[in-house]
């Protein structure tokens, strides 16, 4: 019975339980009836929270301090008014950019596997012994030599020399002799030796890749000729990152405007002593990962330490600066306030690249849960010319399906990749997403060398791996092209593919990731578009709502069951 069950089983029970838990919440899973509210450049007015009230006739009770943007106002609808009248009243202003419910968004956050210590072999060094120099015997500097005893010169006779008599020559007759005619000289034809090419001699690399996926993507070939933007910012939205770790601490971001522990907001940003980014969870500037997996996905963009004279490398993106931001803390639950401060913190510091490391389930929220700020996210993002990489989610599902879409992946952006795990094999991991429309491409995502706090390694799998690796690139890819735009590394990274056709009907590409042709490849692989039309989601507005998805899954479930029975 268990046999026949299954993942499948596992898979549609958990999703039953979302629907459920969101059904018995009401028809939204909010922070009690709370929303916030982002007007236009040019508000109506200096006074945002009077126009609410008076000109649009609501009594509502702001919260103070829920964000330092004064474009920006959180309130709680009285008891007695409908929330999703409020949001559609509110929504039908042109002053208004977006106004949403405080959701609670359910997400998957990826458990990591075994966690093992890891050690670089480091080569011992023999002991080399100098040869003994020998002793010479002792000298006494006042010691005298006695002087040399002299031989007496006796004198000799002169030497008397018998004179010489020369006798004149005598000339013999020269008799002619016949002309000598010498043969000529033939010198044989010299023959050269055919000159054979000798290969290169390689230099040995001062780098090693730690594991398989930094050599699937072609970071070796890569490393040699860039190695990486030390002022190009990533940021890191997921569980915090460890600043401290000895293979990361030298690409954290600094903020130079923020003097550290004087409980000051020096620079003016709205956040106090944010130096190495901010905790929007628990609204401090401490970015403490609990849980491992921000630090994991900052070692995967940039991780690389140095043992003697080779450099560990752990990251696809060399020599970048990471951003951590922390919005989770491993629960199933993340309200959409807290991820929409995040991303807009993200913009505001500068981030080139933005990783963002959670898959957020919102079949049965309002409007398709976190599509509305998610939209409103993305526009921003493209006009500030900011990537954005995610992870398609780890439920091994089609999230191509109305049922089962999740987000990010169900929104389309130029600004968004939305990223899967492969195996070793190039075949979609077992627990990957997978979608023809929502899946933009795959990565290597299974048993790869990752951080973890406290100067620990381990072994990590899944789409958040493969999307830290993508947003490793893609950071790569800026610094070294920095005059492309978020279509043309769109184009980029999707054109340059190592093609599957395993992957053909699973992602949009279909093909998993290659750093090297999308660094140096001239033509781009080929030249094929892959922009996307202005706020195009993969899924419907006019989606099911209410009691008709959650039926459809007890049906499931029950069908399930009776198979499992027989």
């Amino acid at each position: 019975m268990e046999k026949l069950l299954g993942v499948d089983m596992l898979r549609w029970s958990l999703l039953g339980f979302l629907a459920l838990f969101s059904m018995l919440g009401g028809a939204q899973t909010s922070s009690p009836a709370e929303v916030f509210v982002r007007f236009e450049a040019s508000s109506p007015g200096d006074d945002l929270k009077a126009y609410l009230v008076h000109a649009l006739g609501l009594e509502l009770s702001f919260v103070e301090g829920c964000y330092p943007d004064p474009l920006v106002v959180c309130f709680r609808v009285p008891d007695g008014k409908n929330l999703d009248q409020v949001v559609e009243q509110l929504s039908d202003d042109p002053a208004i950019a977006f106004v949403s419910p405080n959701q609670a968004v359910p997400t998957s956050n990826q458990q990591y596997q075994t966690q093992t210590q890891f050690q670089e072999p480091v080569d011992g060094l023999d002991p080399i012994l100098e040869p003994e120099t020998p002793l010479q015997p002792p000298v006494d500097p006042g010691e005298e030599l006695p002087p040399p005893i002299e031989e007496p010169v006796v004198p000799q006779p002169p030497v008397v020399e018998p004179p010489v008599v020369e006798e004149p020559p005598v000339e013999e007759p020269i008799e002619p002799q016949p002309p000598v005619i010498e043969p000529p000289v033939v010198e044989p034809p010299v023959v050269e030796e055919p000159v054979v090419p000798q290969p290169p001699v390689a230099e040995e690399a001062d780098f090693v890749l730690t594991h398989w996926g930094l050599q699937r993507i072609g970071l070796g070939e890569v490393r040699p000729r860039y190695q990486g933007d030390e002022k190009l910012l990533v940021a890191v939205i997921s569980t915090g990152v460890d600043i401290h770790h000895e293979a990361l601490a030298e690409v954290i971001h600094t903020n130079a405007g923020e003097v550290p522990g004087n409980g000051k907001d020096d620079d003016g940003n709205g956040f106090v002593d944010d130096v190495y980014g901010y905790d929007f969870l628990h609204n401090t500037a401490d970015v403490t990962d609990q849980v491992g997996a921000g630090t994991a996905a900052a070692g995967l963009i940039a991780g690389a330490r140095q043992l003697g004279d080779k450099t560990y490398l752990y990251g696809s993106g060399g020599k970048v600066s990471l951003l951590p931001i922390k919005v989770n803390d491993g629960n199933l639950l993340v309200f959409a306030w807290t991820m929409f401060r995040a991303f807009d913190y993200a913009l505001n510091m500068g981030a080139e690249v933005i990783y963002f490391g959670l898959d957020l389930h919102a079949l049965f929220l309002p409007d398709g849960g976190p599509r509305q700020w998610f939209q409103y996210i993305t526009r921003k993002a493209e006009e500030r010319n900011v990537v954005i990489v995610a992870p398609a989610g780890d439920l091994g599902w089609n999230v191509d399906h109305w049922l089962l879409h999740g987000y990010p992946a169900a929104y389309k952006s130029n600004a968004l990749l939305t990223v899967g795990a492969s195996d070793s094999s190039d075949l979609p991991a077992e627990t990957s997403n997978r979608g023809r429309r929502s899946v933009d491409l795959f990565a290597p995502g299974g048993d790869l060398m990752c951080l973890a706090p406290d100067d620990e390694y381990f072994t990590c799998s899944g789409t958040p791996a493969a999307a830290a690796l993508t947003a490793g690139v893609v950071g790569l890819l800026r610094g070294y092209a920095p005059e492309l735009d978020v279509l043309d590394v769109r184009n980029r990274i999707l054109n340059t593919v190592q093609p599957m056709d395993e992957l053909l009907d699973s992602s949009v590409s279909g093909g998993v990731l290659d750093e090297e042709a999308a660094l140096f490849a001239e033509q781009g692989g080929n030249d094929t578009d892959f922009a996307i039309d202005a706020g195009c989601a993969v899924v419907s507005a006019e989606q099911p709502q209410g009691f008709l998805p959650f039926l459809f899954l007890l049906g499931v479930l029950l069908f399930s069951r009776r198979r499992a029975a027989r």
